[in-house]
C-alpha cells in the first residue's frame, strides 16, 4: 500500500473524483432521478473507503488489522442498536443502502471506518502535541469532539464537565475551516484550521506546508501562553 500513498498525482486525482461524485450525488437526489443517485450510495462509500485506503500507507499490519476490526465493531454496534434500541434509540436502514445482515446494511460498516479515519487525525496530533507541552510544564487535556452540534445539545452540566468555564487557555485542531470553533476557543487566534485553497501533494509535506504539525502547534502555543 504504500506505492499509491506516496503519489501526489494518484492523490490528486482521487480528490478531483470525490468532489466530481459527491458534487454529482448532491445536486442528483433533488431532482428527477433521485431514485437512481440514493441506489448509488453503497457504491459511493465503498469507493471513496477504498479510495482512502489506497493514499493512507497501510503496510504495517497493525493498520490493517485496526481497519479490521473497526469495520466488525461498526457492525455489531449497529446491529444491537437496530434490533434492540441500544446506544442511539429506534432506528432502522432501507433499502438503498444495498444487502443486509440482522438489517444492517454491510456499507455502515464501511461508513464507521470512513469515520474513525476523518476524525482520528486531529485526536492523534493533539494527543502529541500534549505530549510535547508536557516538557515544557504545561498541562494539557485532550477533548474529541466529532459534533458540534451533538456537544451543544448536552445538558449544562455535561458540557461544564468537558470544557470547564475557568479554563480559559483553550486550543482547537480542526483539518478543515476554522470556522465555528472560535466558540470553545473564545479566540479565533487559538484555533489551528485549513482557511486557504490551493495545495495538494503528499500528506505530510502539505501539513508541514500548512504549520499543521506538532511543532509548529507548540511553538505557537507557548507563545501565546
Amino acid at each position: 500500500m504504500t506505492g499509491l500513498s506516496n503519489n501526489k498525482e494518484f492523490l490528486r486525482m482521487s480528490i478531483f473524483f470525490l468532489w466530481l461524485i459527491n458534487i454529482s450525488g448532491f445536486f442528483g437526489i433533488t431532482s428527477d432521478q433521485n431514485e437512481f443517485f440514493l441506489a448509488t450510495t453503497p457504491y459511493v462509500l465503498s469507493l471513496t473507503l477504498l479510495l482512502l485506503i489506497l493514499n493512507h500507507d497501510l503496510s504495517n499490519k497493525k493498520s490493517k488489522i485496526g481497519l479490521m476490526l473497526i469495520f466488525l465493531f461498526g457492525l455489531i454496534v449497529e446491529i444491537l442498536g437496530v434490533n434492540y434500541g441500544l446506544f442511539f434509540g429506534e432506528y432502522s436502514y432501507g433499502a438503498n443502502l444495498g444487502p443486509k445482515i440482522y438489517e444492517v446494511p454491510y456499507v455502515i460498516g464501511f461508513n464507521w471506518v470512513l469515520l474513525i479515519i476523518a476524525t482520528g487525525s486531529e485526536v492523534e496530533l493533539a494527543i502529541e502535541v500534549a505530549v510535547e507541552l508536557k516538557k515544557f510544564d504545561i498541562n494539557c487535556r485532550v477533548v474529541s469532539m466529532p459534533s458540534q452540534e451533538l456537544f451543544d445539545a448536552q445538558p449544562k452540566e455535561y458540557k461544564e464537565e468537558i470544557l470547564p468555564t475557568t479554563v480559559i487557555n483553550r486550543y482547537a485542531i480542526e483539518m478543515l475551516s476554522p470556522f465555528g470553533w472560535e466558540k470553545y476557543t473564545f479566540n479565533s487566534n487559538n484555533v489551528f484550521g485549513i482557511n486557504r485553497f490551493g495545495l495538494s501533494g503528499n500528506v505530510n509535506d502539505v501539513k508541514d506546508a500548512l504549520n499543521y504539525n506538532v511543532k509548529s502547534i507548540v511553538d505557537s502555543i507557548i507563545q501565546g501562553n
